[in-house]
């Protein structure tokens, strides 16, 4: 039987954009739908990452900066596992198989208003592809990408030219074709992709969440042989937690996600 996780609620998202907007003074690319990109990279991915992975790279040394309380980073740790289980449990292997051609997942997009973008565009505010970049899932997407980056280690398993290899390759481009700031780059895409000369922004979101549904499918049937070990020193939950927030690692890295992430 799935096992639903608690909705990410409109309380929850104004609580990130908060956090983000703070953080986004030491690191300007952190904004709500970028985390969750990220997050949902991560969930999608070959295997499970630990916190104490992922939230250094994530979000570099802002964390520090801005969290200077062990509460705070009680609240944003908090926070960011409701999110997680919330999109675990949108990408729960179940759920998926029974529907394959249903998107499940629920991305946090930001949306600009077309006919602002139209407007600065046309008063030479930006241009085309600065125009490109505020357009629906862009920030989502590069989110995602910068998780692959920082654990392309993990993905870059398969020989070129493998079916493996092209499947994953294929789906990870599917989602990455949202960042394409380039009109004809995004053409040749989608003619390449979809035999269409033009998709719909909302066909192409669609496209890239199934596609990110798949890769889940994918890594749960393709798990890594090896699994690498960033840090082989076992930390005792009652000692300082190793990323640094001045919390015992039993309430901050080494708290137990939902079961419903894998």
């Amino acid at each position: 039987m799935t096992t639903i996780a608690p909705a990410f609620t409109d309380d929850d998202i104004a609580a990130l954009e908060d956090w983000c907007e703070r953080l986004s003074e030491h690191q300007p690319e952190v904004a709500p739908d970028w985390v969750d990109g990220y997050l949902t990279a991560l969930i999608c991915g070959p295997r499970y990452v630990e916190p104490s992975e992922y939230l250094t790279l994530m979000f570099g040394d802002s964390l520090m900066h801005v969290l200077s309380k062990a509460e705070d980073f009680e609240v944003v740790m908090a926070l960011l596992m409701r999110r997680w289980n919330a999109l675990a449990g949108e990408l729960h292997p179940e759920r998926l198989i029974d529907a394959p051609d249903e998107v499940h997942l629920n991305p946090l997009m930001s949306e600009y208003p077309q006919d602002e973008i139209a407007d600065k565009l046309a008063e030479g505010l930006i241009n085309d592809e600065q125009a490109m970049s505020l357009q629906t899932g862009g920030g989502w997407a590069r989110g995602f990408g910068q998780a692959l980056l920082d654990f392309e280690d993990d993905w870059e398993v398969f020989e070129p030219g493998s079916p493996e290899f092209d499947l994953v390759d294929f789906n990870v481009q599917a989602v990455l074709s949202l960042t394409l700031t380039d009109r004809q780059a995004l053409r040749d895409f989608c003619e390449q992709s979809y035999n269409e000369a033009e998709l719909p922004r909302d066909d192409l979101i669609a496209q890239a969440m199934l596609s990110v549904q798949d890769l889940r499918l994918f890594w749960l049937q393709h798990p890594p042989k090896s699994v690498p070990v960033r840090n082989t020193d076992k930390v005792a939950r009652n000692e300082p937690c190793p990323c640094g927030s001045g919390l015992k690692f039993k309430k901050c890295c080494g708290t137990t996600f939902s079961s419903t992430v894998h």
